[in-house]
């Protein structure tokens, strides 16, 4: 870039002088912050996909076919967002259903078809710069009673993730994950669930300069041990242990400007270790007027480890009624912290009404 100038003073004018600019960049600096961005985007959705994905084990199943709501519908904070969602299936339908129409015992096919939502507003201020992102999945599936303890299904899960950055840059990608799962019951009230999921994705790098596209390869090992017990009639205690593998593969990938330069930024691989530990009890009172109140505390405390971010943990506390003409409301309180200091509080509403 070229600028002319001249002086001029109370003697004259002078002849004009030039200022030349050469406007480069720094490759290493522009693949550097690039890479940054990629690895903050994908170590973000391995969170959020962590504690959204839905795979119903026979604990689960069993709920579905007790249940009085055809579907189910919940908005719920997160460590760093505020979390929507839905779910249903054929039993959970049937049932209610049946139960609207006086019908007692529940849904009793071997099969069923369900799916799951869930959507995330999320921020992390050191990255996002106070800019909010969205995600959701979408989680179907179905399975098979092989008998009263033991299930097995194929599950199907599609994310989609959009990640604003304070630097005028934002990502974006599509994802899926498939494959099997099963469900056993130990003992009574004790259920053994685990899946191994495999997928991909799809992503978009949009900077001020800078433009390109990145491919992922994917999988996931889910396993967990959760229990149902009753201490006494009205009171359920529900604990859980699980763990979570997860590990995302980053192929080669580049990126272009609009003066047509390319730079090539090499791959990578994105692991998280997850272990958590929770556990949820309730208790439940009977009006006069038929309608039925149940408060609910719950308690949950985990590890990230590998490229994850360190302990996490969360604090529950929330009331519901369900009343005799079959409404369901929901009302819940939740503060959660994690390993860098983050916090959050909010709350959880939810209602839903079986016709």
């Amino acid at each position: 870039m070229r600028i002319g100038y001249r002086l001029t003073s109370a003697l004259g004018a002078s002849n004009t002088g030039t200022i030349t600019y050469i406007l480069a960049y720094d490759p290493g600096e522009v693949a550097e912050d690039i890479d940054r961005l990629v690895h903050d985007f994908v170590r973000t959705r391995q969170n959020l996909i962590s504690s959204s994905i839905k795979v119903p084990g026979l604990l689960e199943r069993r709920q579905m076919e007790q249940a009085t709501n055809p579907v189910t519908a919940r908005i719920t904070p997160s460590e760093s967002g505020l979390m929507g969602g839905f779910s249903t299936s054929i039993a959970q339908l049937e049932t209610a259903r049946d139960g609207a129409d006086g019908i007692s015992g529940g849904y009793s096919s071997p099969f069923n078809i369900w799916i799951d939502g869930a959507f995330l507003a999320h921020n992390d201020k050191d990255v996002n710069g106070g800019k909010w992102g969205s995600f959701a999945m979408i989680n179907l599936g179905a399975d098979y009673l092989l008998s009263e303890q033991a299930l097995l299904g194929l599950s199907f899960h599609f994310d989609r993730t959009t990640d604003p950055t304070d630097t005028d840059a934002e990502l974006t990608g599509n994802g899926w994950l498939a494959g099997p799962y099963a469900s056993l019951e130990l003992g009574k009230g004790v259920f053994w669930n685990a899946s191994f999921l495999y997928g991909g994705s799809s992503n978009d790098i949009d900077t001020q300069f800078w433009d390109g596209t990145f491919d992922t390869q994917r999988w996931m090992a889910d396993t967990s041990i959760e229990g149902q017990w009753y201490l006494d009639e009205n009171t359920v205690l529900t604990p859980k242990l699980r763990t979570v593998y997860f590990s995302e593969e980053v192929e080669d990938y580049a990126v272009k400007n609009g003066a047509g330069d390319t730079l090539t930024i090499d791959g990578f691989n994105e692991e998280q270790f997850r272990v958590s530990l929770g556990a949820e009890i309730s208790r439940s009172f009977t009006l006069q007027n038929g309608s039925v109140v149940t408060p609910t505390v719950g308690v949950t405390g985990g590890y990230s480890g590998l490229d994850g971010s360190g302990a996490f943990g969360s604090i529950e506390a929330g009331l519901s009624l369900e009343t005799a003409e079959l409404w369901m409301l929901d009302l819940s309180l939740l503060f959660n912290i994690e390993g860098e200091g983050e916090r959050s509080a909010g709350a959880r509403v939810g209602a839903s009404k079986a016709f």
